[in-house]
């Protein structure tokens, strides 16, 4: 894939989930009630999440300058431990695979948003004119 094409994609990916979420409920409720399959439409952002993770995955599988960056990064160590004991504490309490796999999803959702950022500014570094 064309990295700047891909980073382009995450970039708006990640800059969509951002600026919809304050207007999530709102409008997956009024869709889901006018439309029906309230939870399908609820799931938009899971949906763009996990294609945008699968980006991520794939830019930090064949790119080693950015595999090397992520990994000398402290709060990437941190984040990694975290889901580690995170992900070994949910299986071994015992819980219905429905709830952990929710559960799972909700506590990942940042950390890898947190990540998939990392990723699109290596790609495309934010300049002090775009922020002023």
């Amino acid at each position: 894939m064309n990295t700047n094409r891909g980073s382009t994609i995450l970039r708006y990916g990640l800059l969509a989930i951002v600026v919809f979420m304050p207007f999530h409920a709102f409008f997956t409720t009024w869709l889901g009630a006018n439309l029906g399959h309230l939870l399908a439409i609820r799931a938009w952002k899971e949906v763009v999440l996990a294609a945008l993770t699968g980006l991520g995955l794939y830019y930090f599988s064949t790119d080693n300058k950015l595999r090397q960056i992520l990994w000398r990064r402290t709060i990437n160590k941190a984040i990694l431990v975290y889901g580690s004991w995170l992900l070994l504490a949910s299986l071994l309490h015992t819980q219905p695979l429905a709830a952990l796999i929710q559960g799972l999803a909700i506590d990942f959702r940042f950390l890898v948003i947190f990540v998939l950022f990392q990723i699109a500014v290596f790609y495309q570094p934010i300049s002090r004119d775009t922020l002023y």
